[in-house]
């Protein structure tokens, strides 16, 4: 169970949970009565705004907005409290559902599709709850590179029109820094 605590209008997690603000925390599934959720970096590394990112896709947020990190470390974290809603057959996708309006998608490196699983550790499952700060993944970033694919991971708010982003203005980001914050 998380606990929270308020201050003034601003309910905040506990440690290195979720923060919310203006609104109503509905248990783990972060139903919201108020409008803006936190994403925090799941990876320490450099910033990378989507239009610089070499994939179609993403550079022109076909499945949604965000930004992306370059990683300097190989293990990440849950952006976001929620429910894992998807995890890729080949380990190097992973979505959570962190509220009734909005998915949180971790690409971990670009076309590493390809690479079948290899250079990824997944621990987490579909349907499984996780905390923001819950190591969700590792990435083996030599394995990625020494197979000439990106290690340039995209963090997406997908399928996700209506919703606004204010983004970090920061060049480099450790894990659990604000990313950026979702107004949905």
């Amino acid at each position: 169970m998380i606990k929270y605590r308020s201050v003034g209008a601003v309910l905040h997690c506990s440690g290195s949970d979720l923060k919310t603000y203006g609104g109503n925390l509905m248990g783990l599934g972060n139903t919201f009565a108020g409008n803006m959720v936190e994403i925090l970096a799941p990876v320490d590394g450099k910033v990378v705004q989507l239009f610089e990112v070499e994939d179609h896709v993403f550079k022109n947020k076909i499945v949604g907005d965000g930004l992306a990190i370059e990683p300097c470390s190989n293990v990440f974290v849950a952006p976001a409290s929620g429910v894992v809603v998807n995890v890729a057959r080949t380990k190097h996708s992973i979505s959570i559902q962190i509220t009734g309006k909005a998915t949180i998608m971790v690409h971990m490196g670009l076309d590493t599709v390809y690479l079948g699983g290899s250079a990824f550790k997944c621990f987490v499952a579909e349907n499984q709850a996780v905390k923001c700060g819950d190591i969700i993944a590792e990435m083996d970033l030599e394995d990625v590179l020494k197979n000439q694919k990106s290690i340039i991971t995209p963090i997406i708010l997908i399928d996700n029109k209506s919703a606004r982003l204010k983004k970090t203005r920061e060049n480099f980001v450790r894990r659990q820094d604000k990313l950026f914050t979702v107004m949905l």
